[in-house]
């Protein structure tokens, strides 16, 4: 579904999701097949944003994000919603970004973090 969206709008710059859809059972092999659904999403030039309003930093979470992070050529800022214990935020802050200029934004882990932009 996400495929066909992303290529319906070769233009689109921001992408905002409520949540991530899985379960803390997810077993790497299963989502070894989802990664190819990000694929497009990660080589549109003209995303600029993403945003995840509910997210809670479960490691069905944390591994989209890491991908579209170390994937997002053009990618200038992620927003994360959610309470995060200080070892999420640290663990999503070391990943790899494909931009340089991207930010993630933990505006709900200012408490565990020493600030929401990064």
């Amino acid at each position: 579904m996400v495929q066909s969206l992303v290529a319906s709008a070769p233009q689109l710059m921001k992408l905002v999701f409520d949540q991530v859809i899985g379960d803390d059972n997810i077993k790497e092999e299963e989502f070894e097949v989802l990664l190819p659904q990000l694929i497009p999403i990660c080589s549109n030039l003209h995303l600029k944003e993403i945003e995840i309003s509910e997210f809670n930093g479960k490691e069905y979470e944390l591994k989209p994000v890491e991908h579209l992070l170390q994937n997002g050529q053009a990618l200038k800022k992620m927003t994360l919603g959610g309470f995060l214990e200080a070892a999420v935020c640290k663990r999503i802050l070391s990943y790899r970004r494909s931009s340089e200029d991207c930010k993630v934004l933990l505006p709900e882990a200012k408490s565990v973090c020493s600030s929401d932009e990064y």
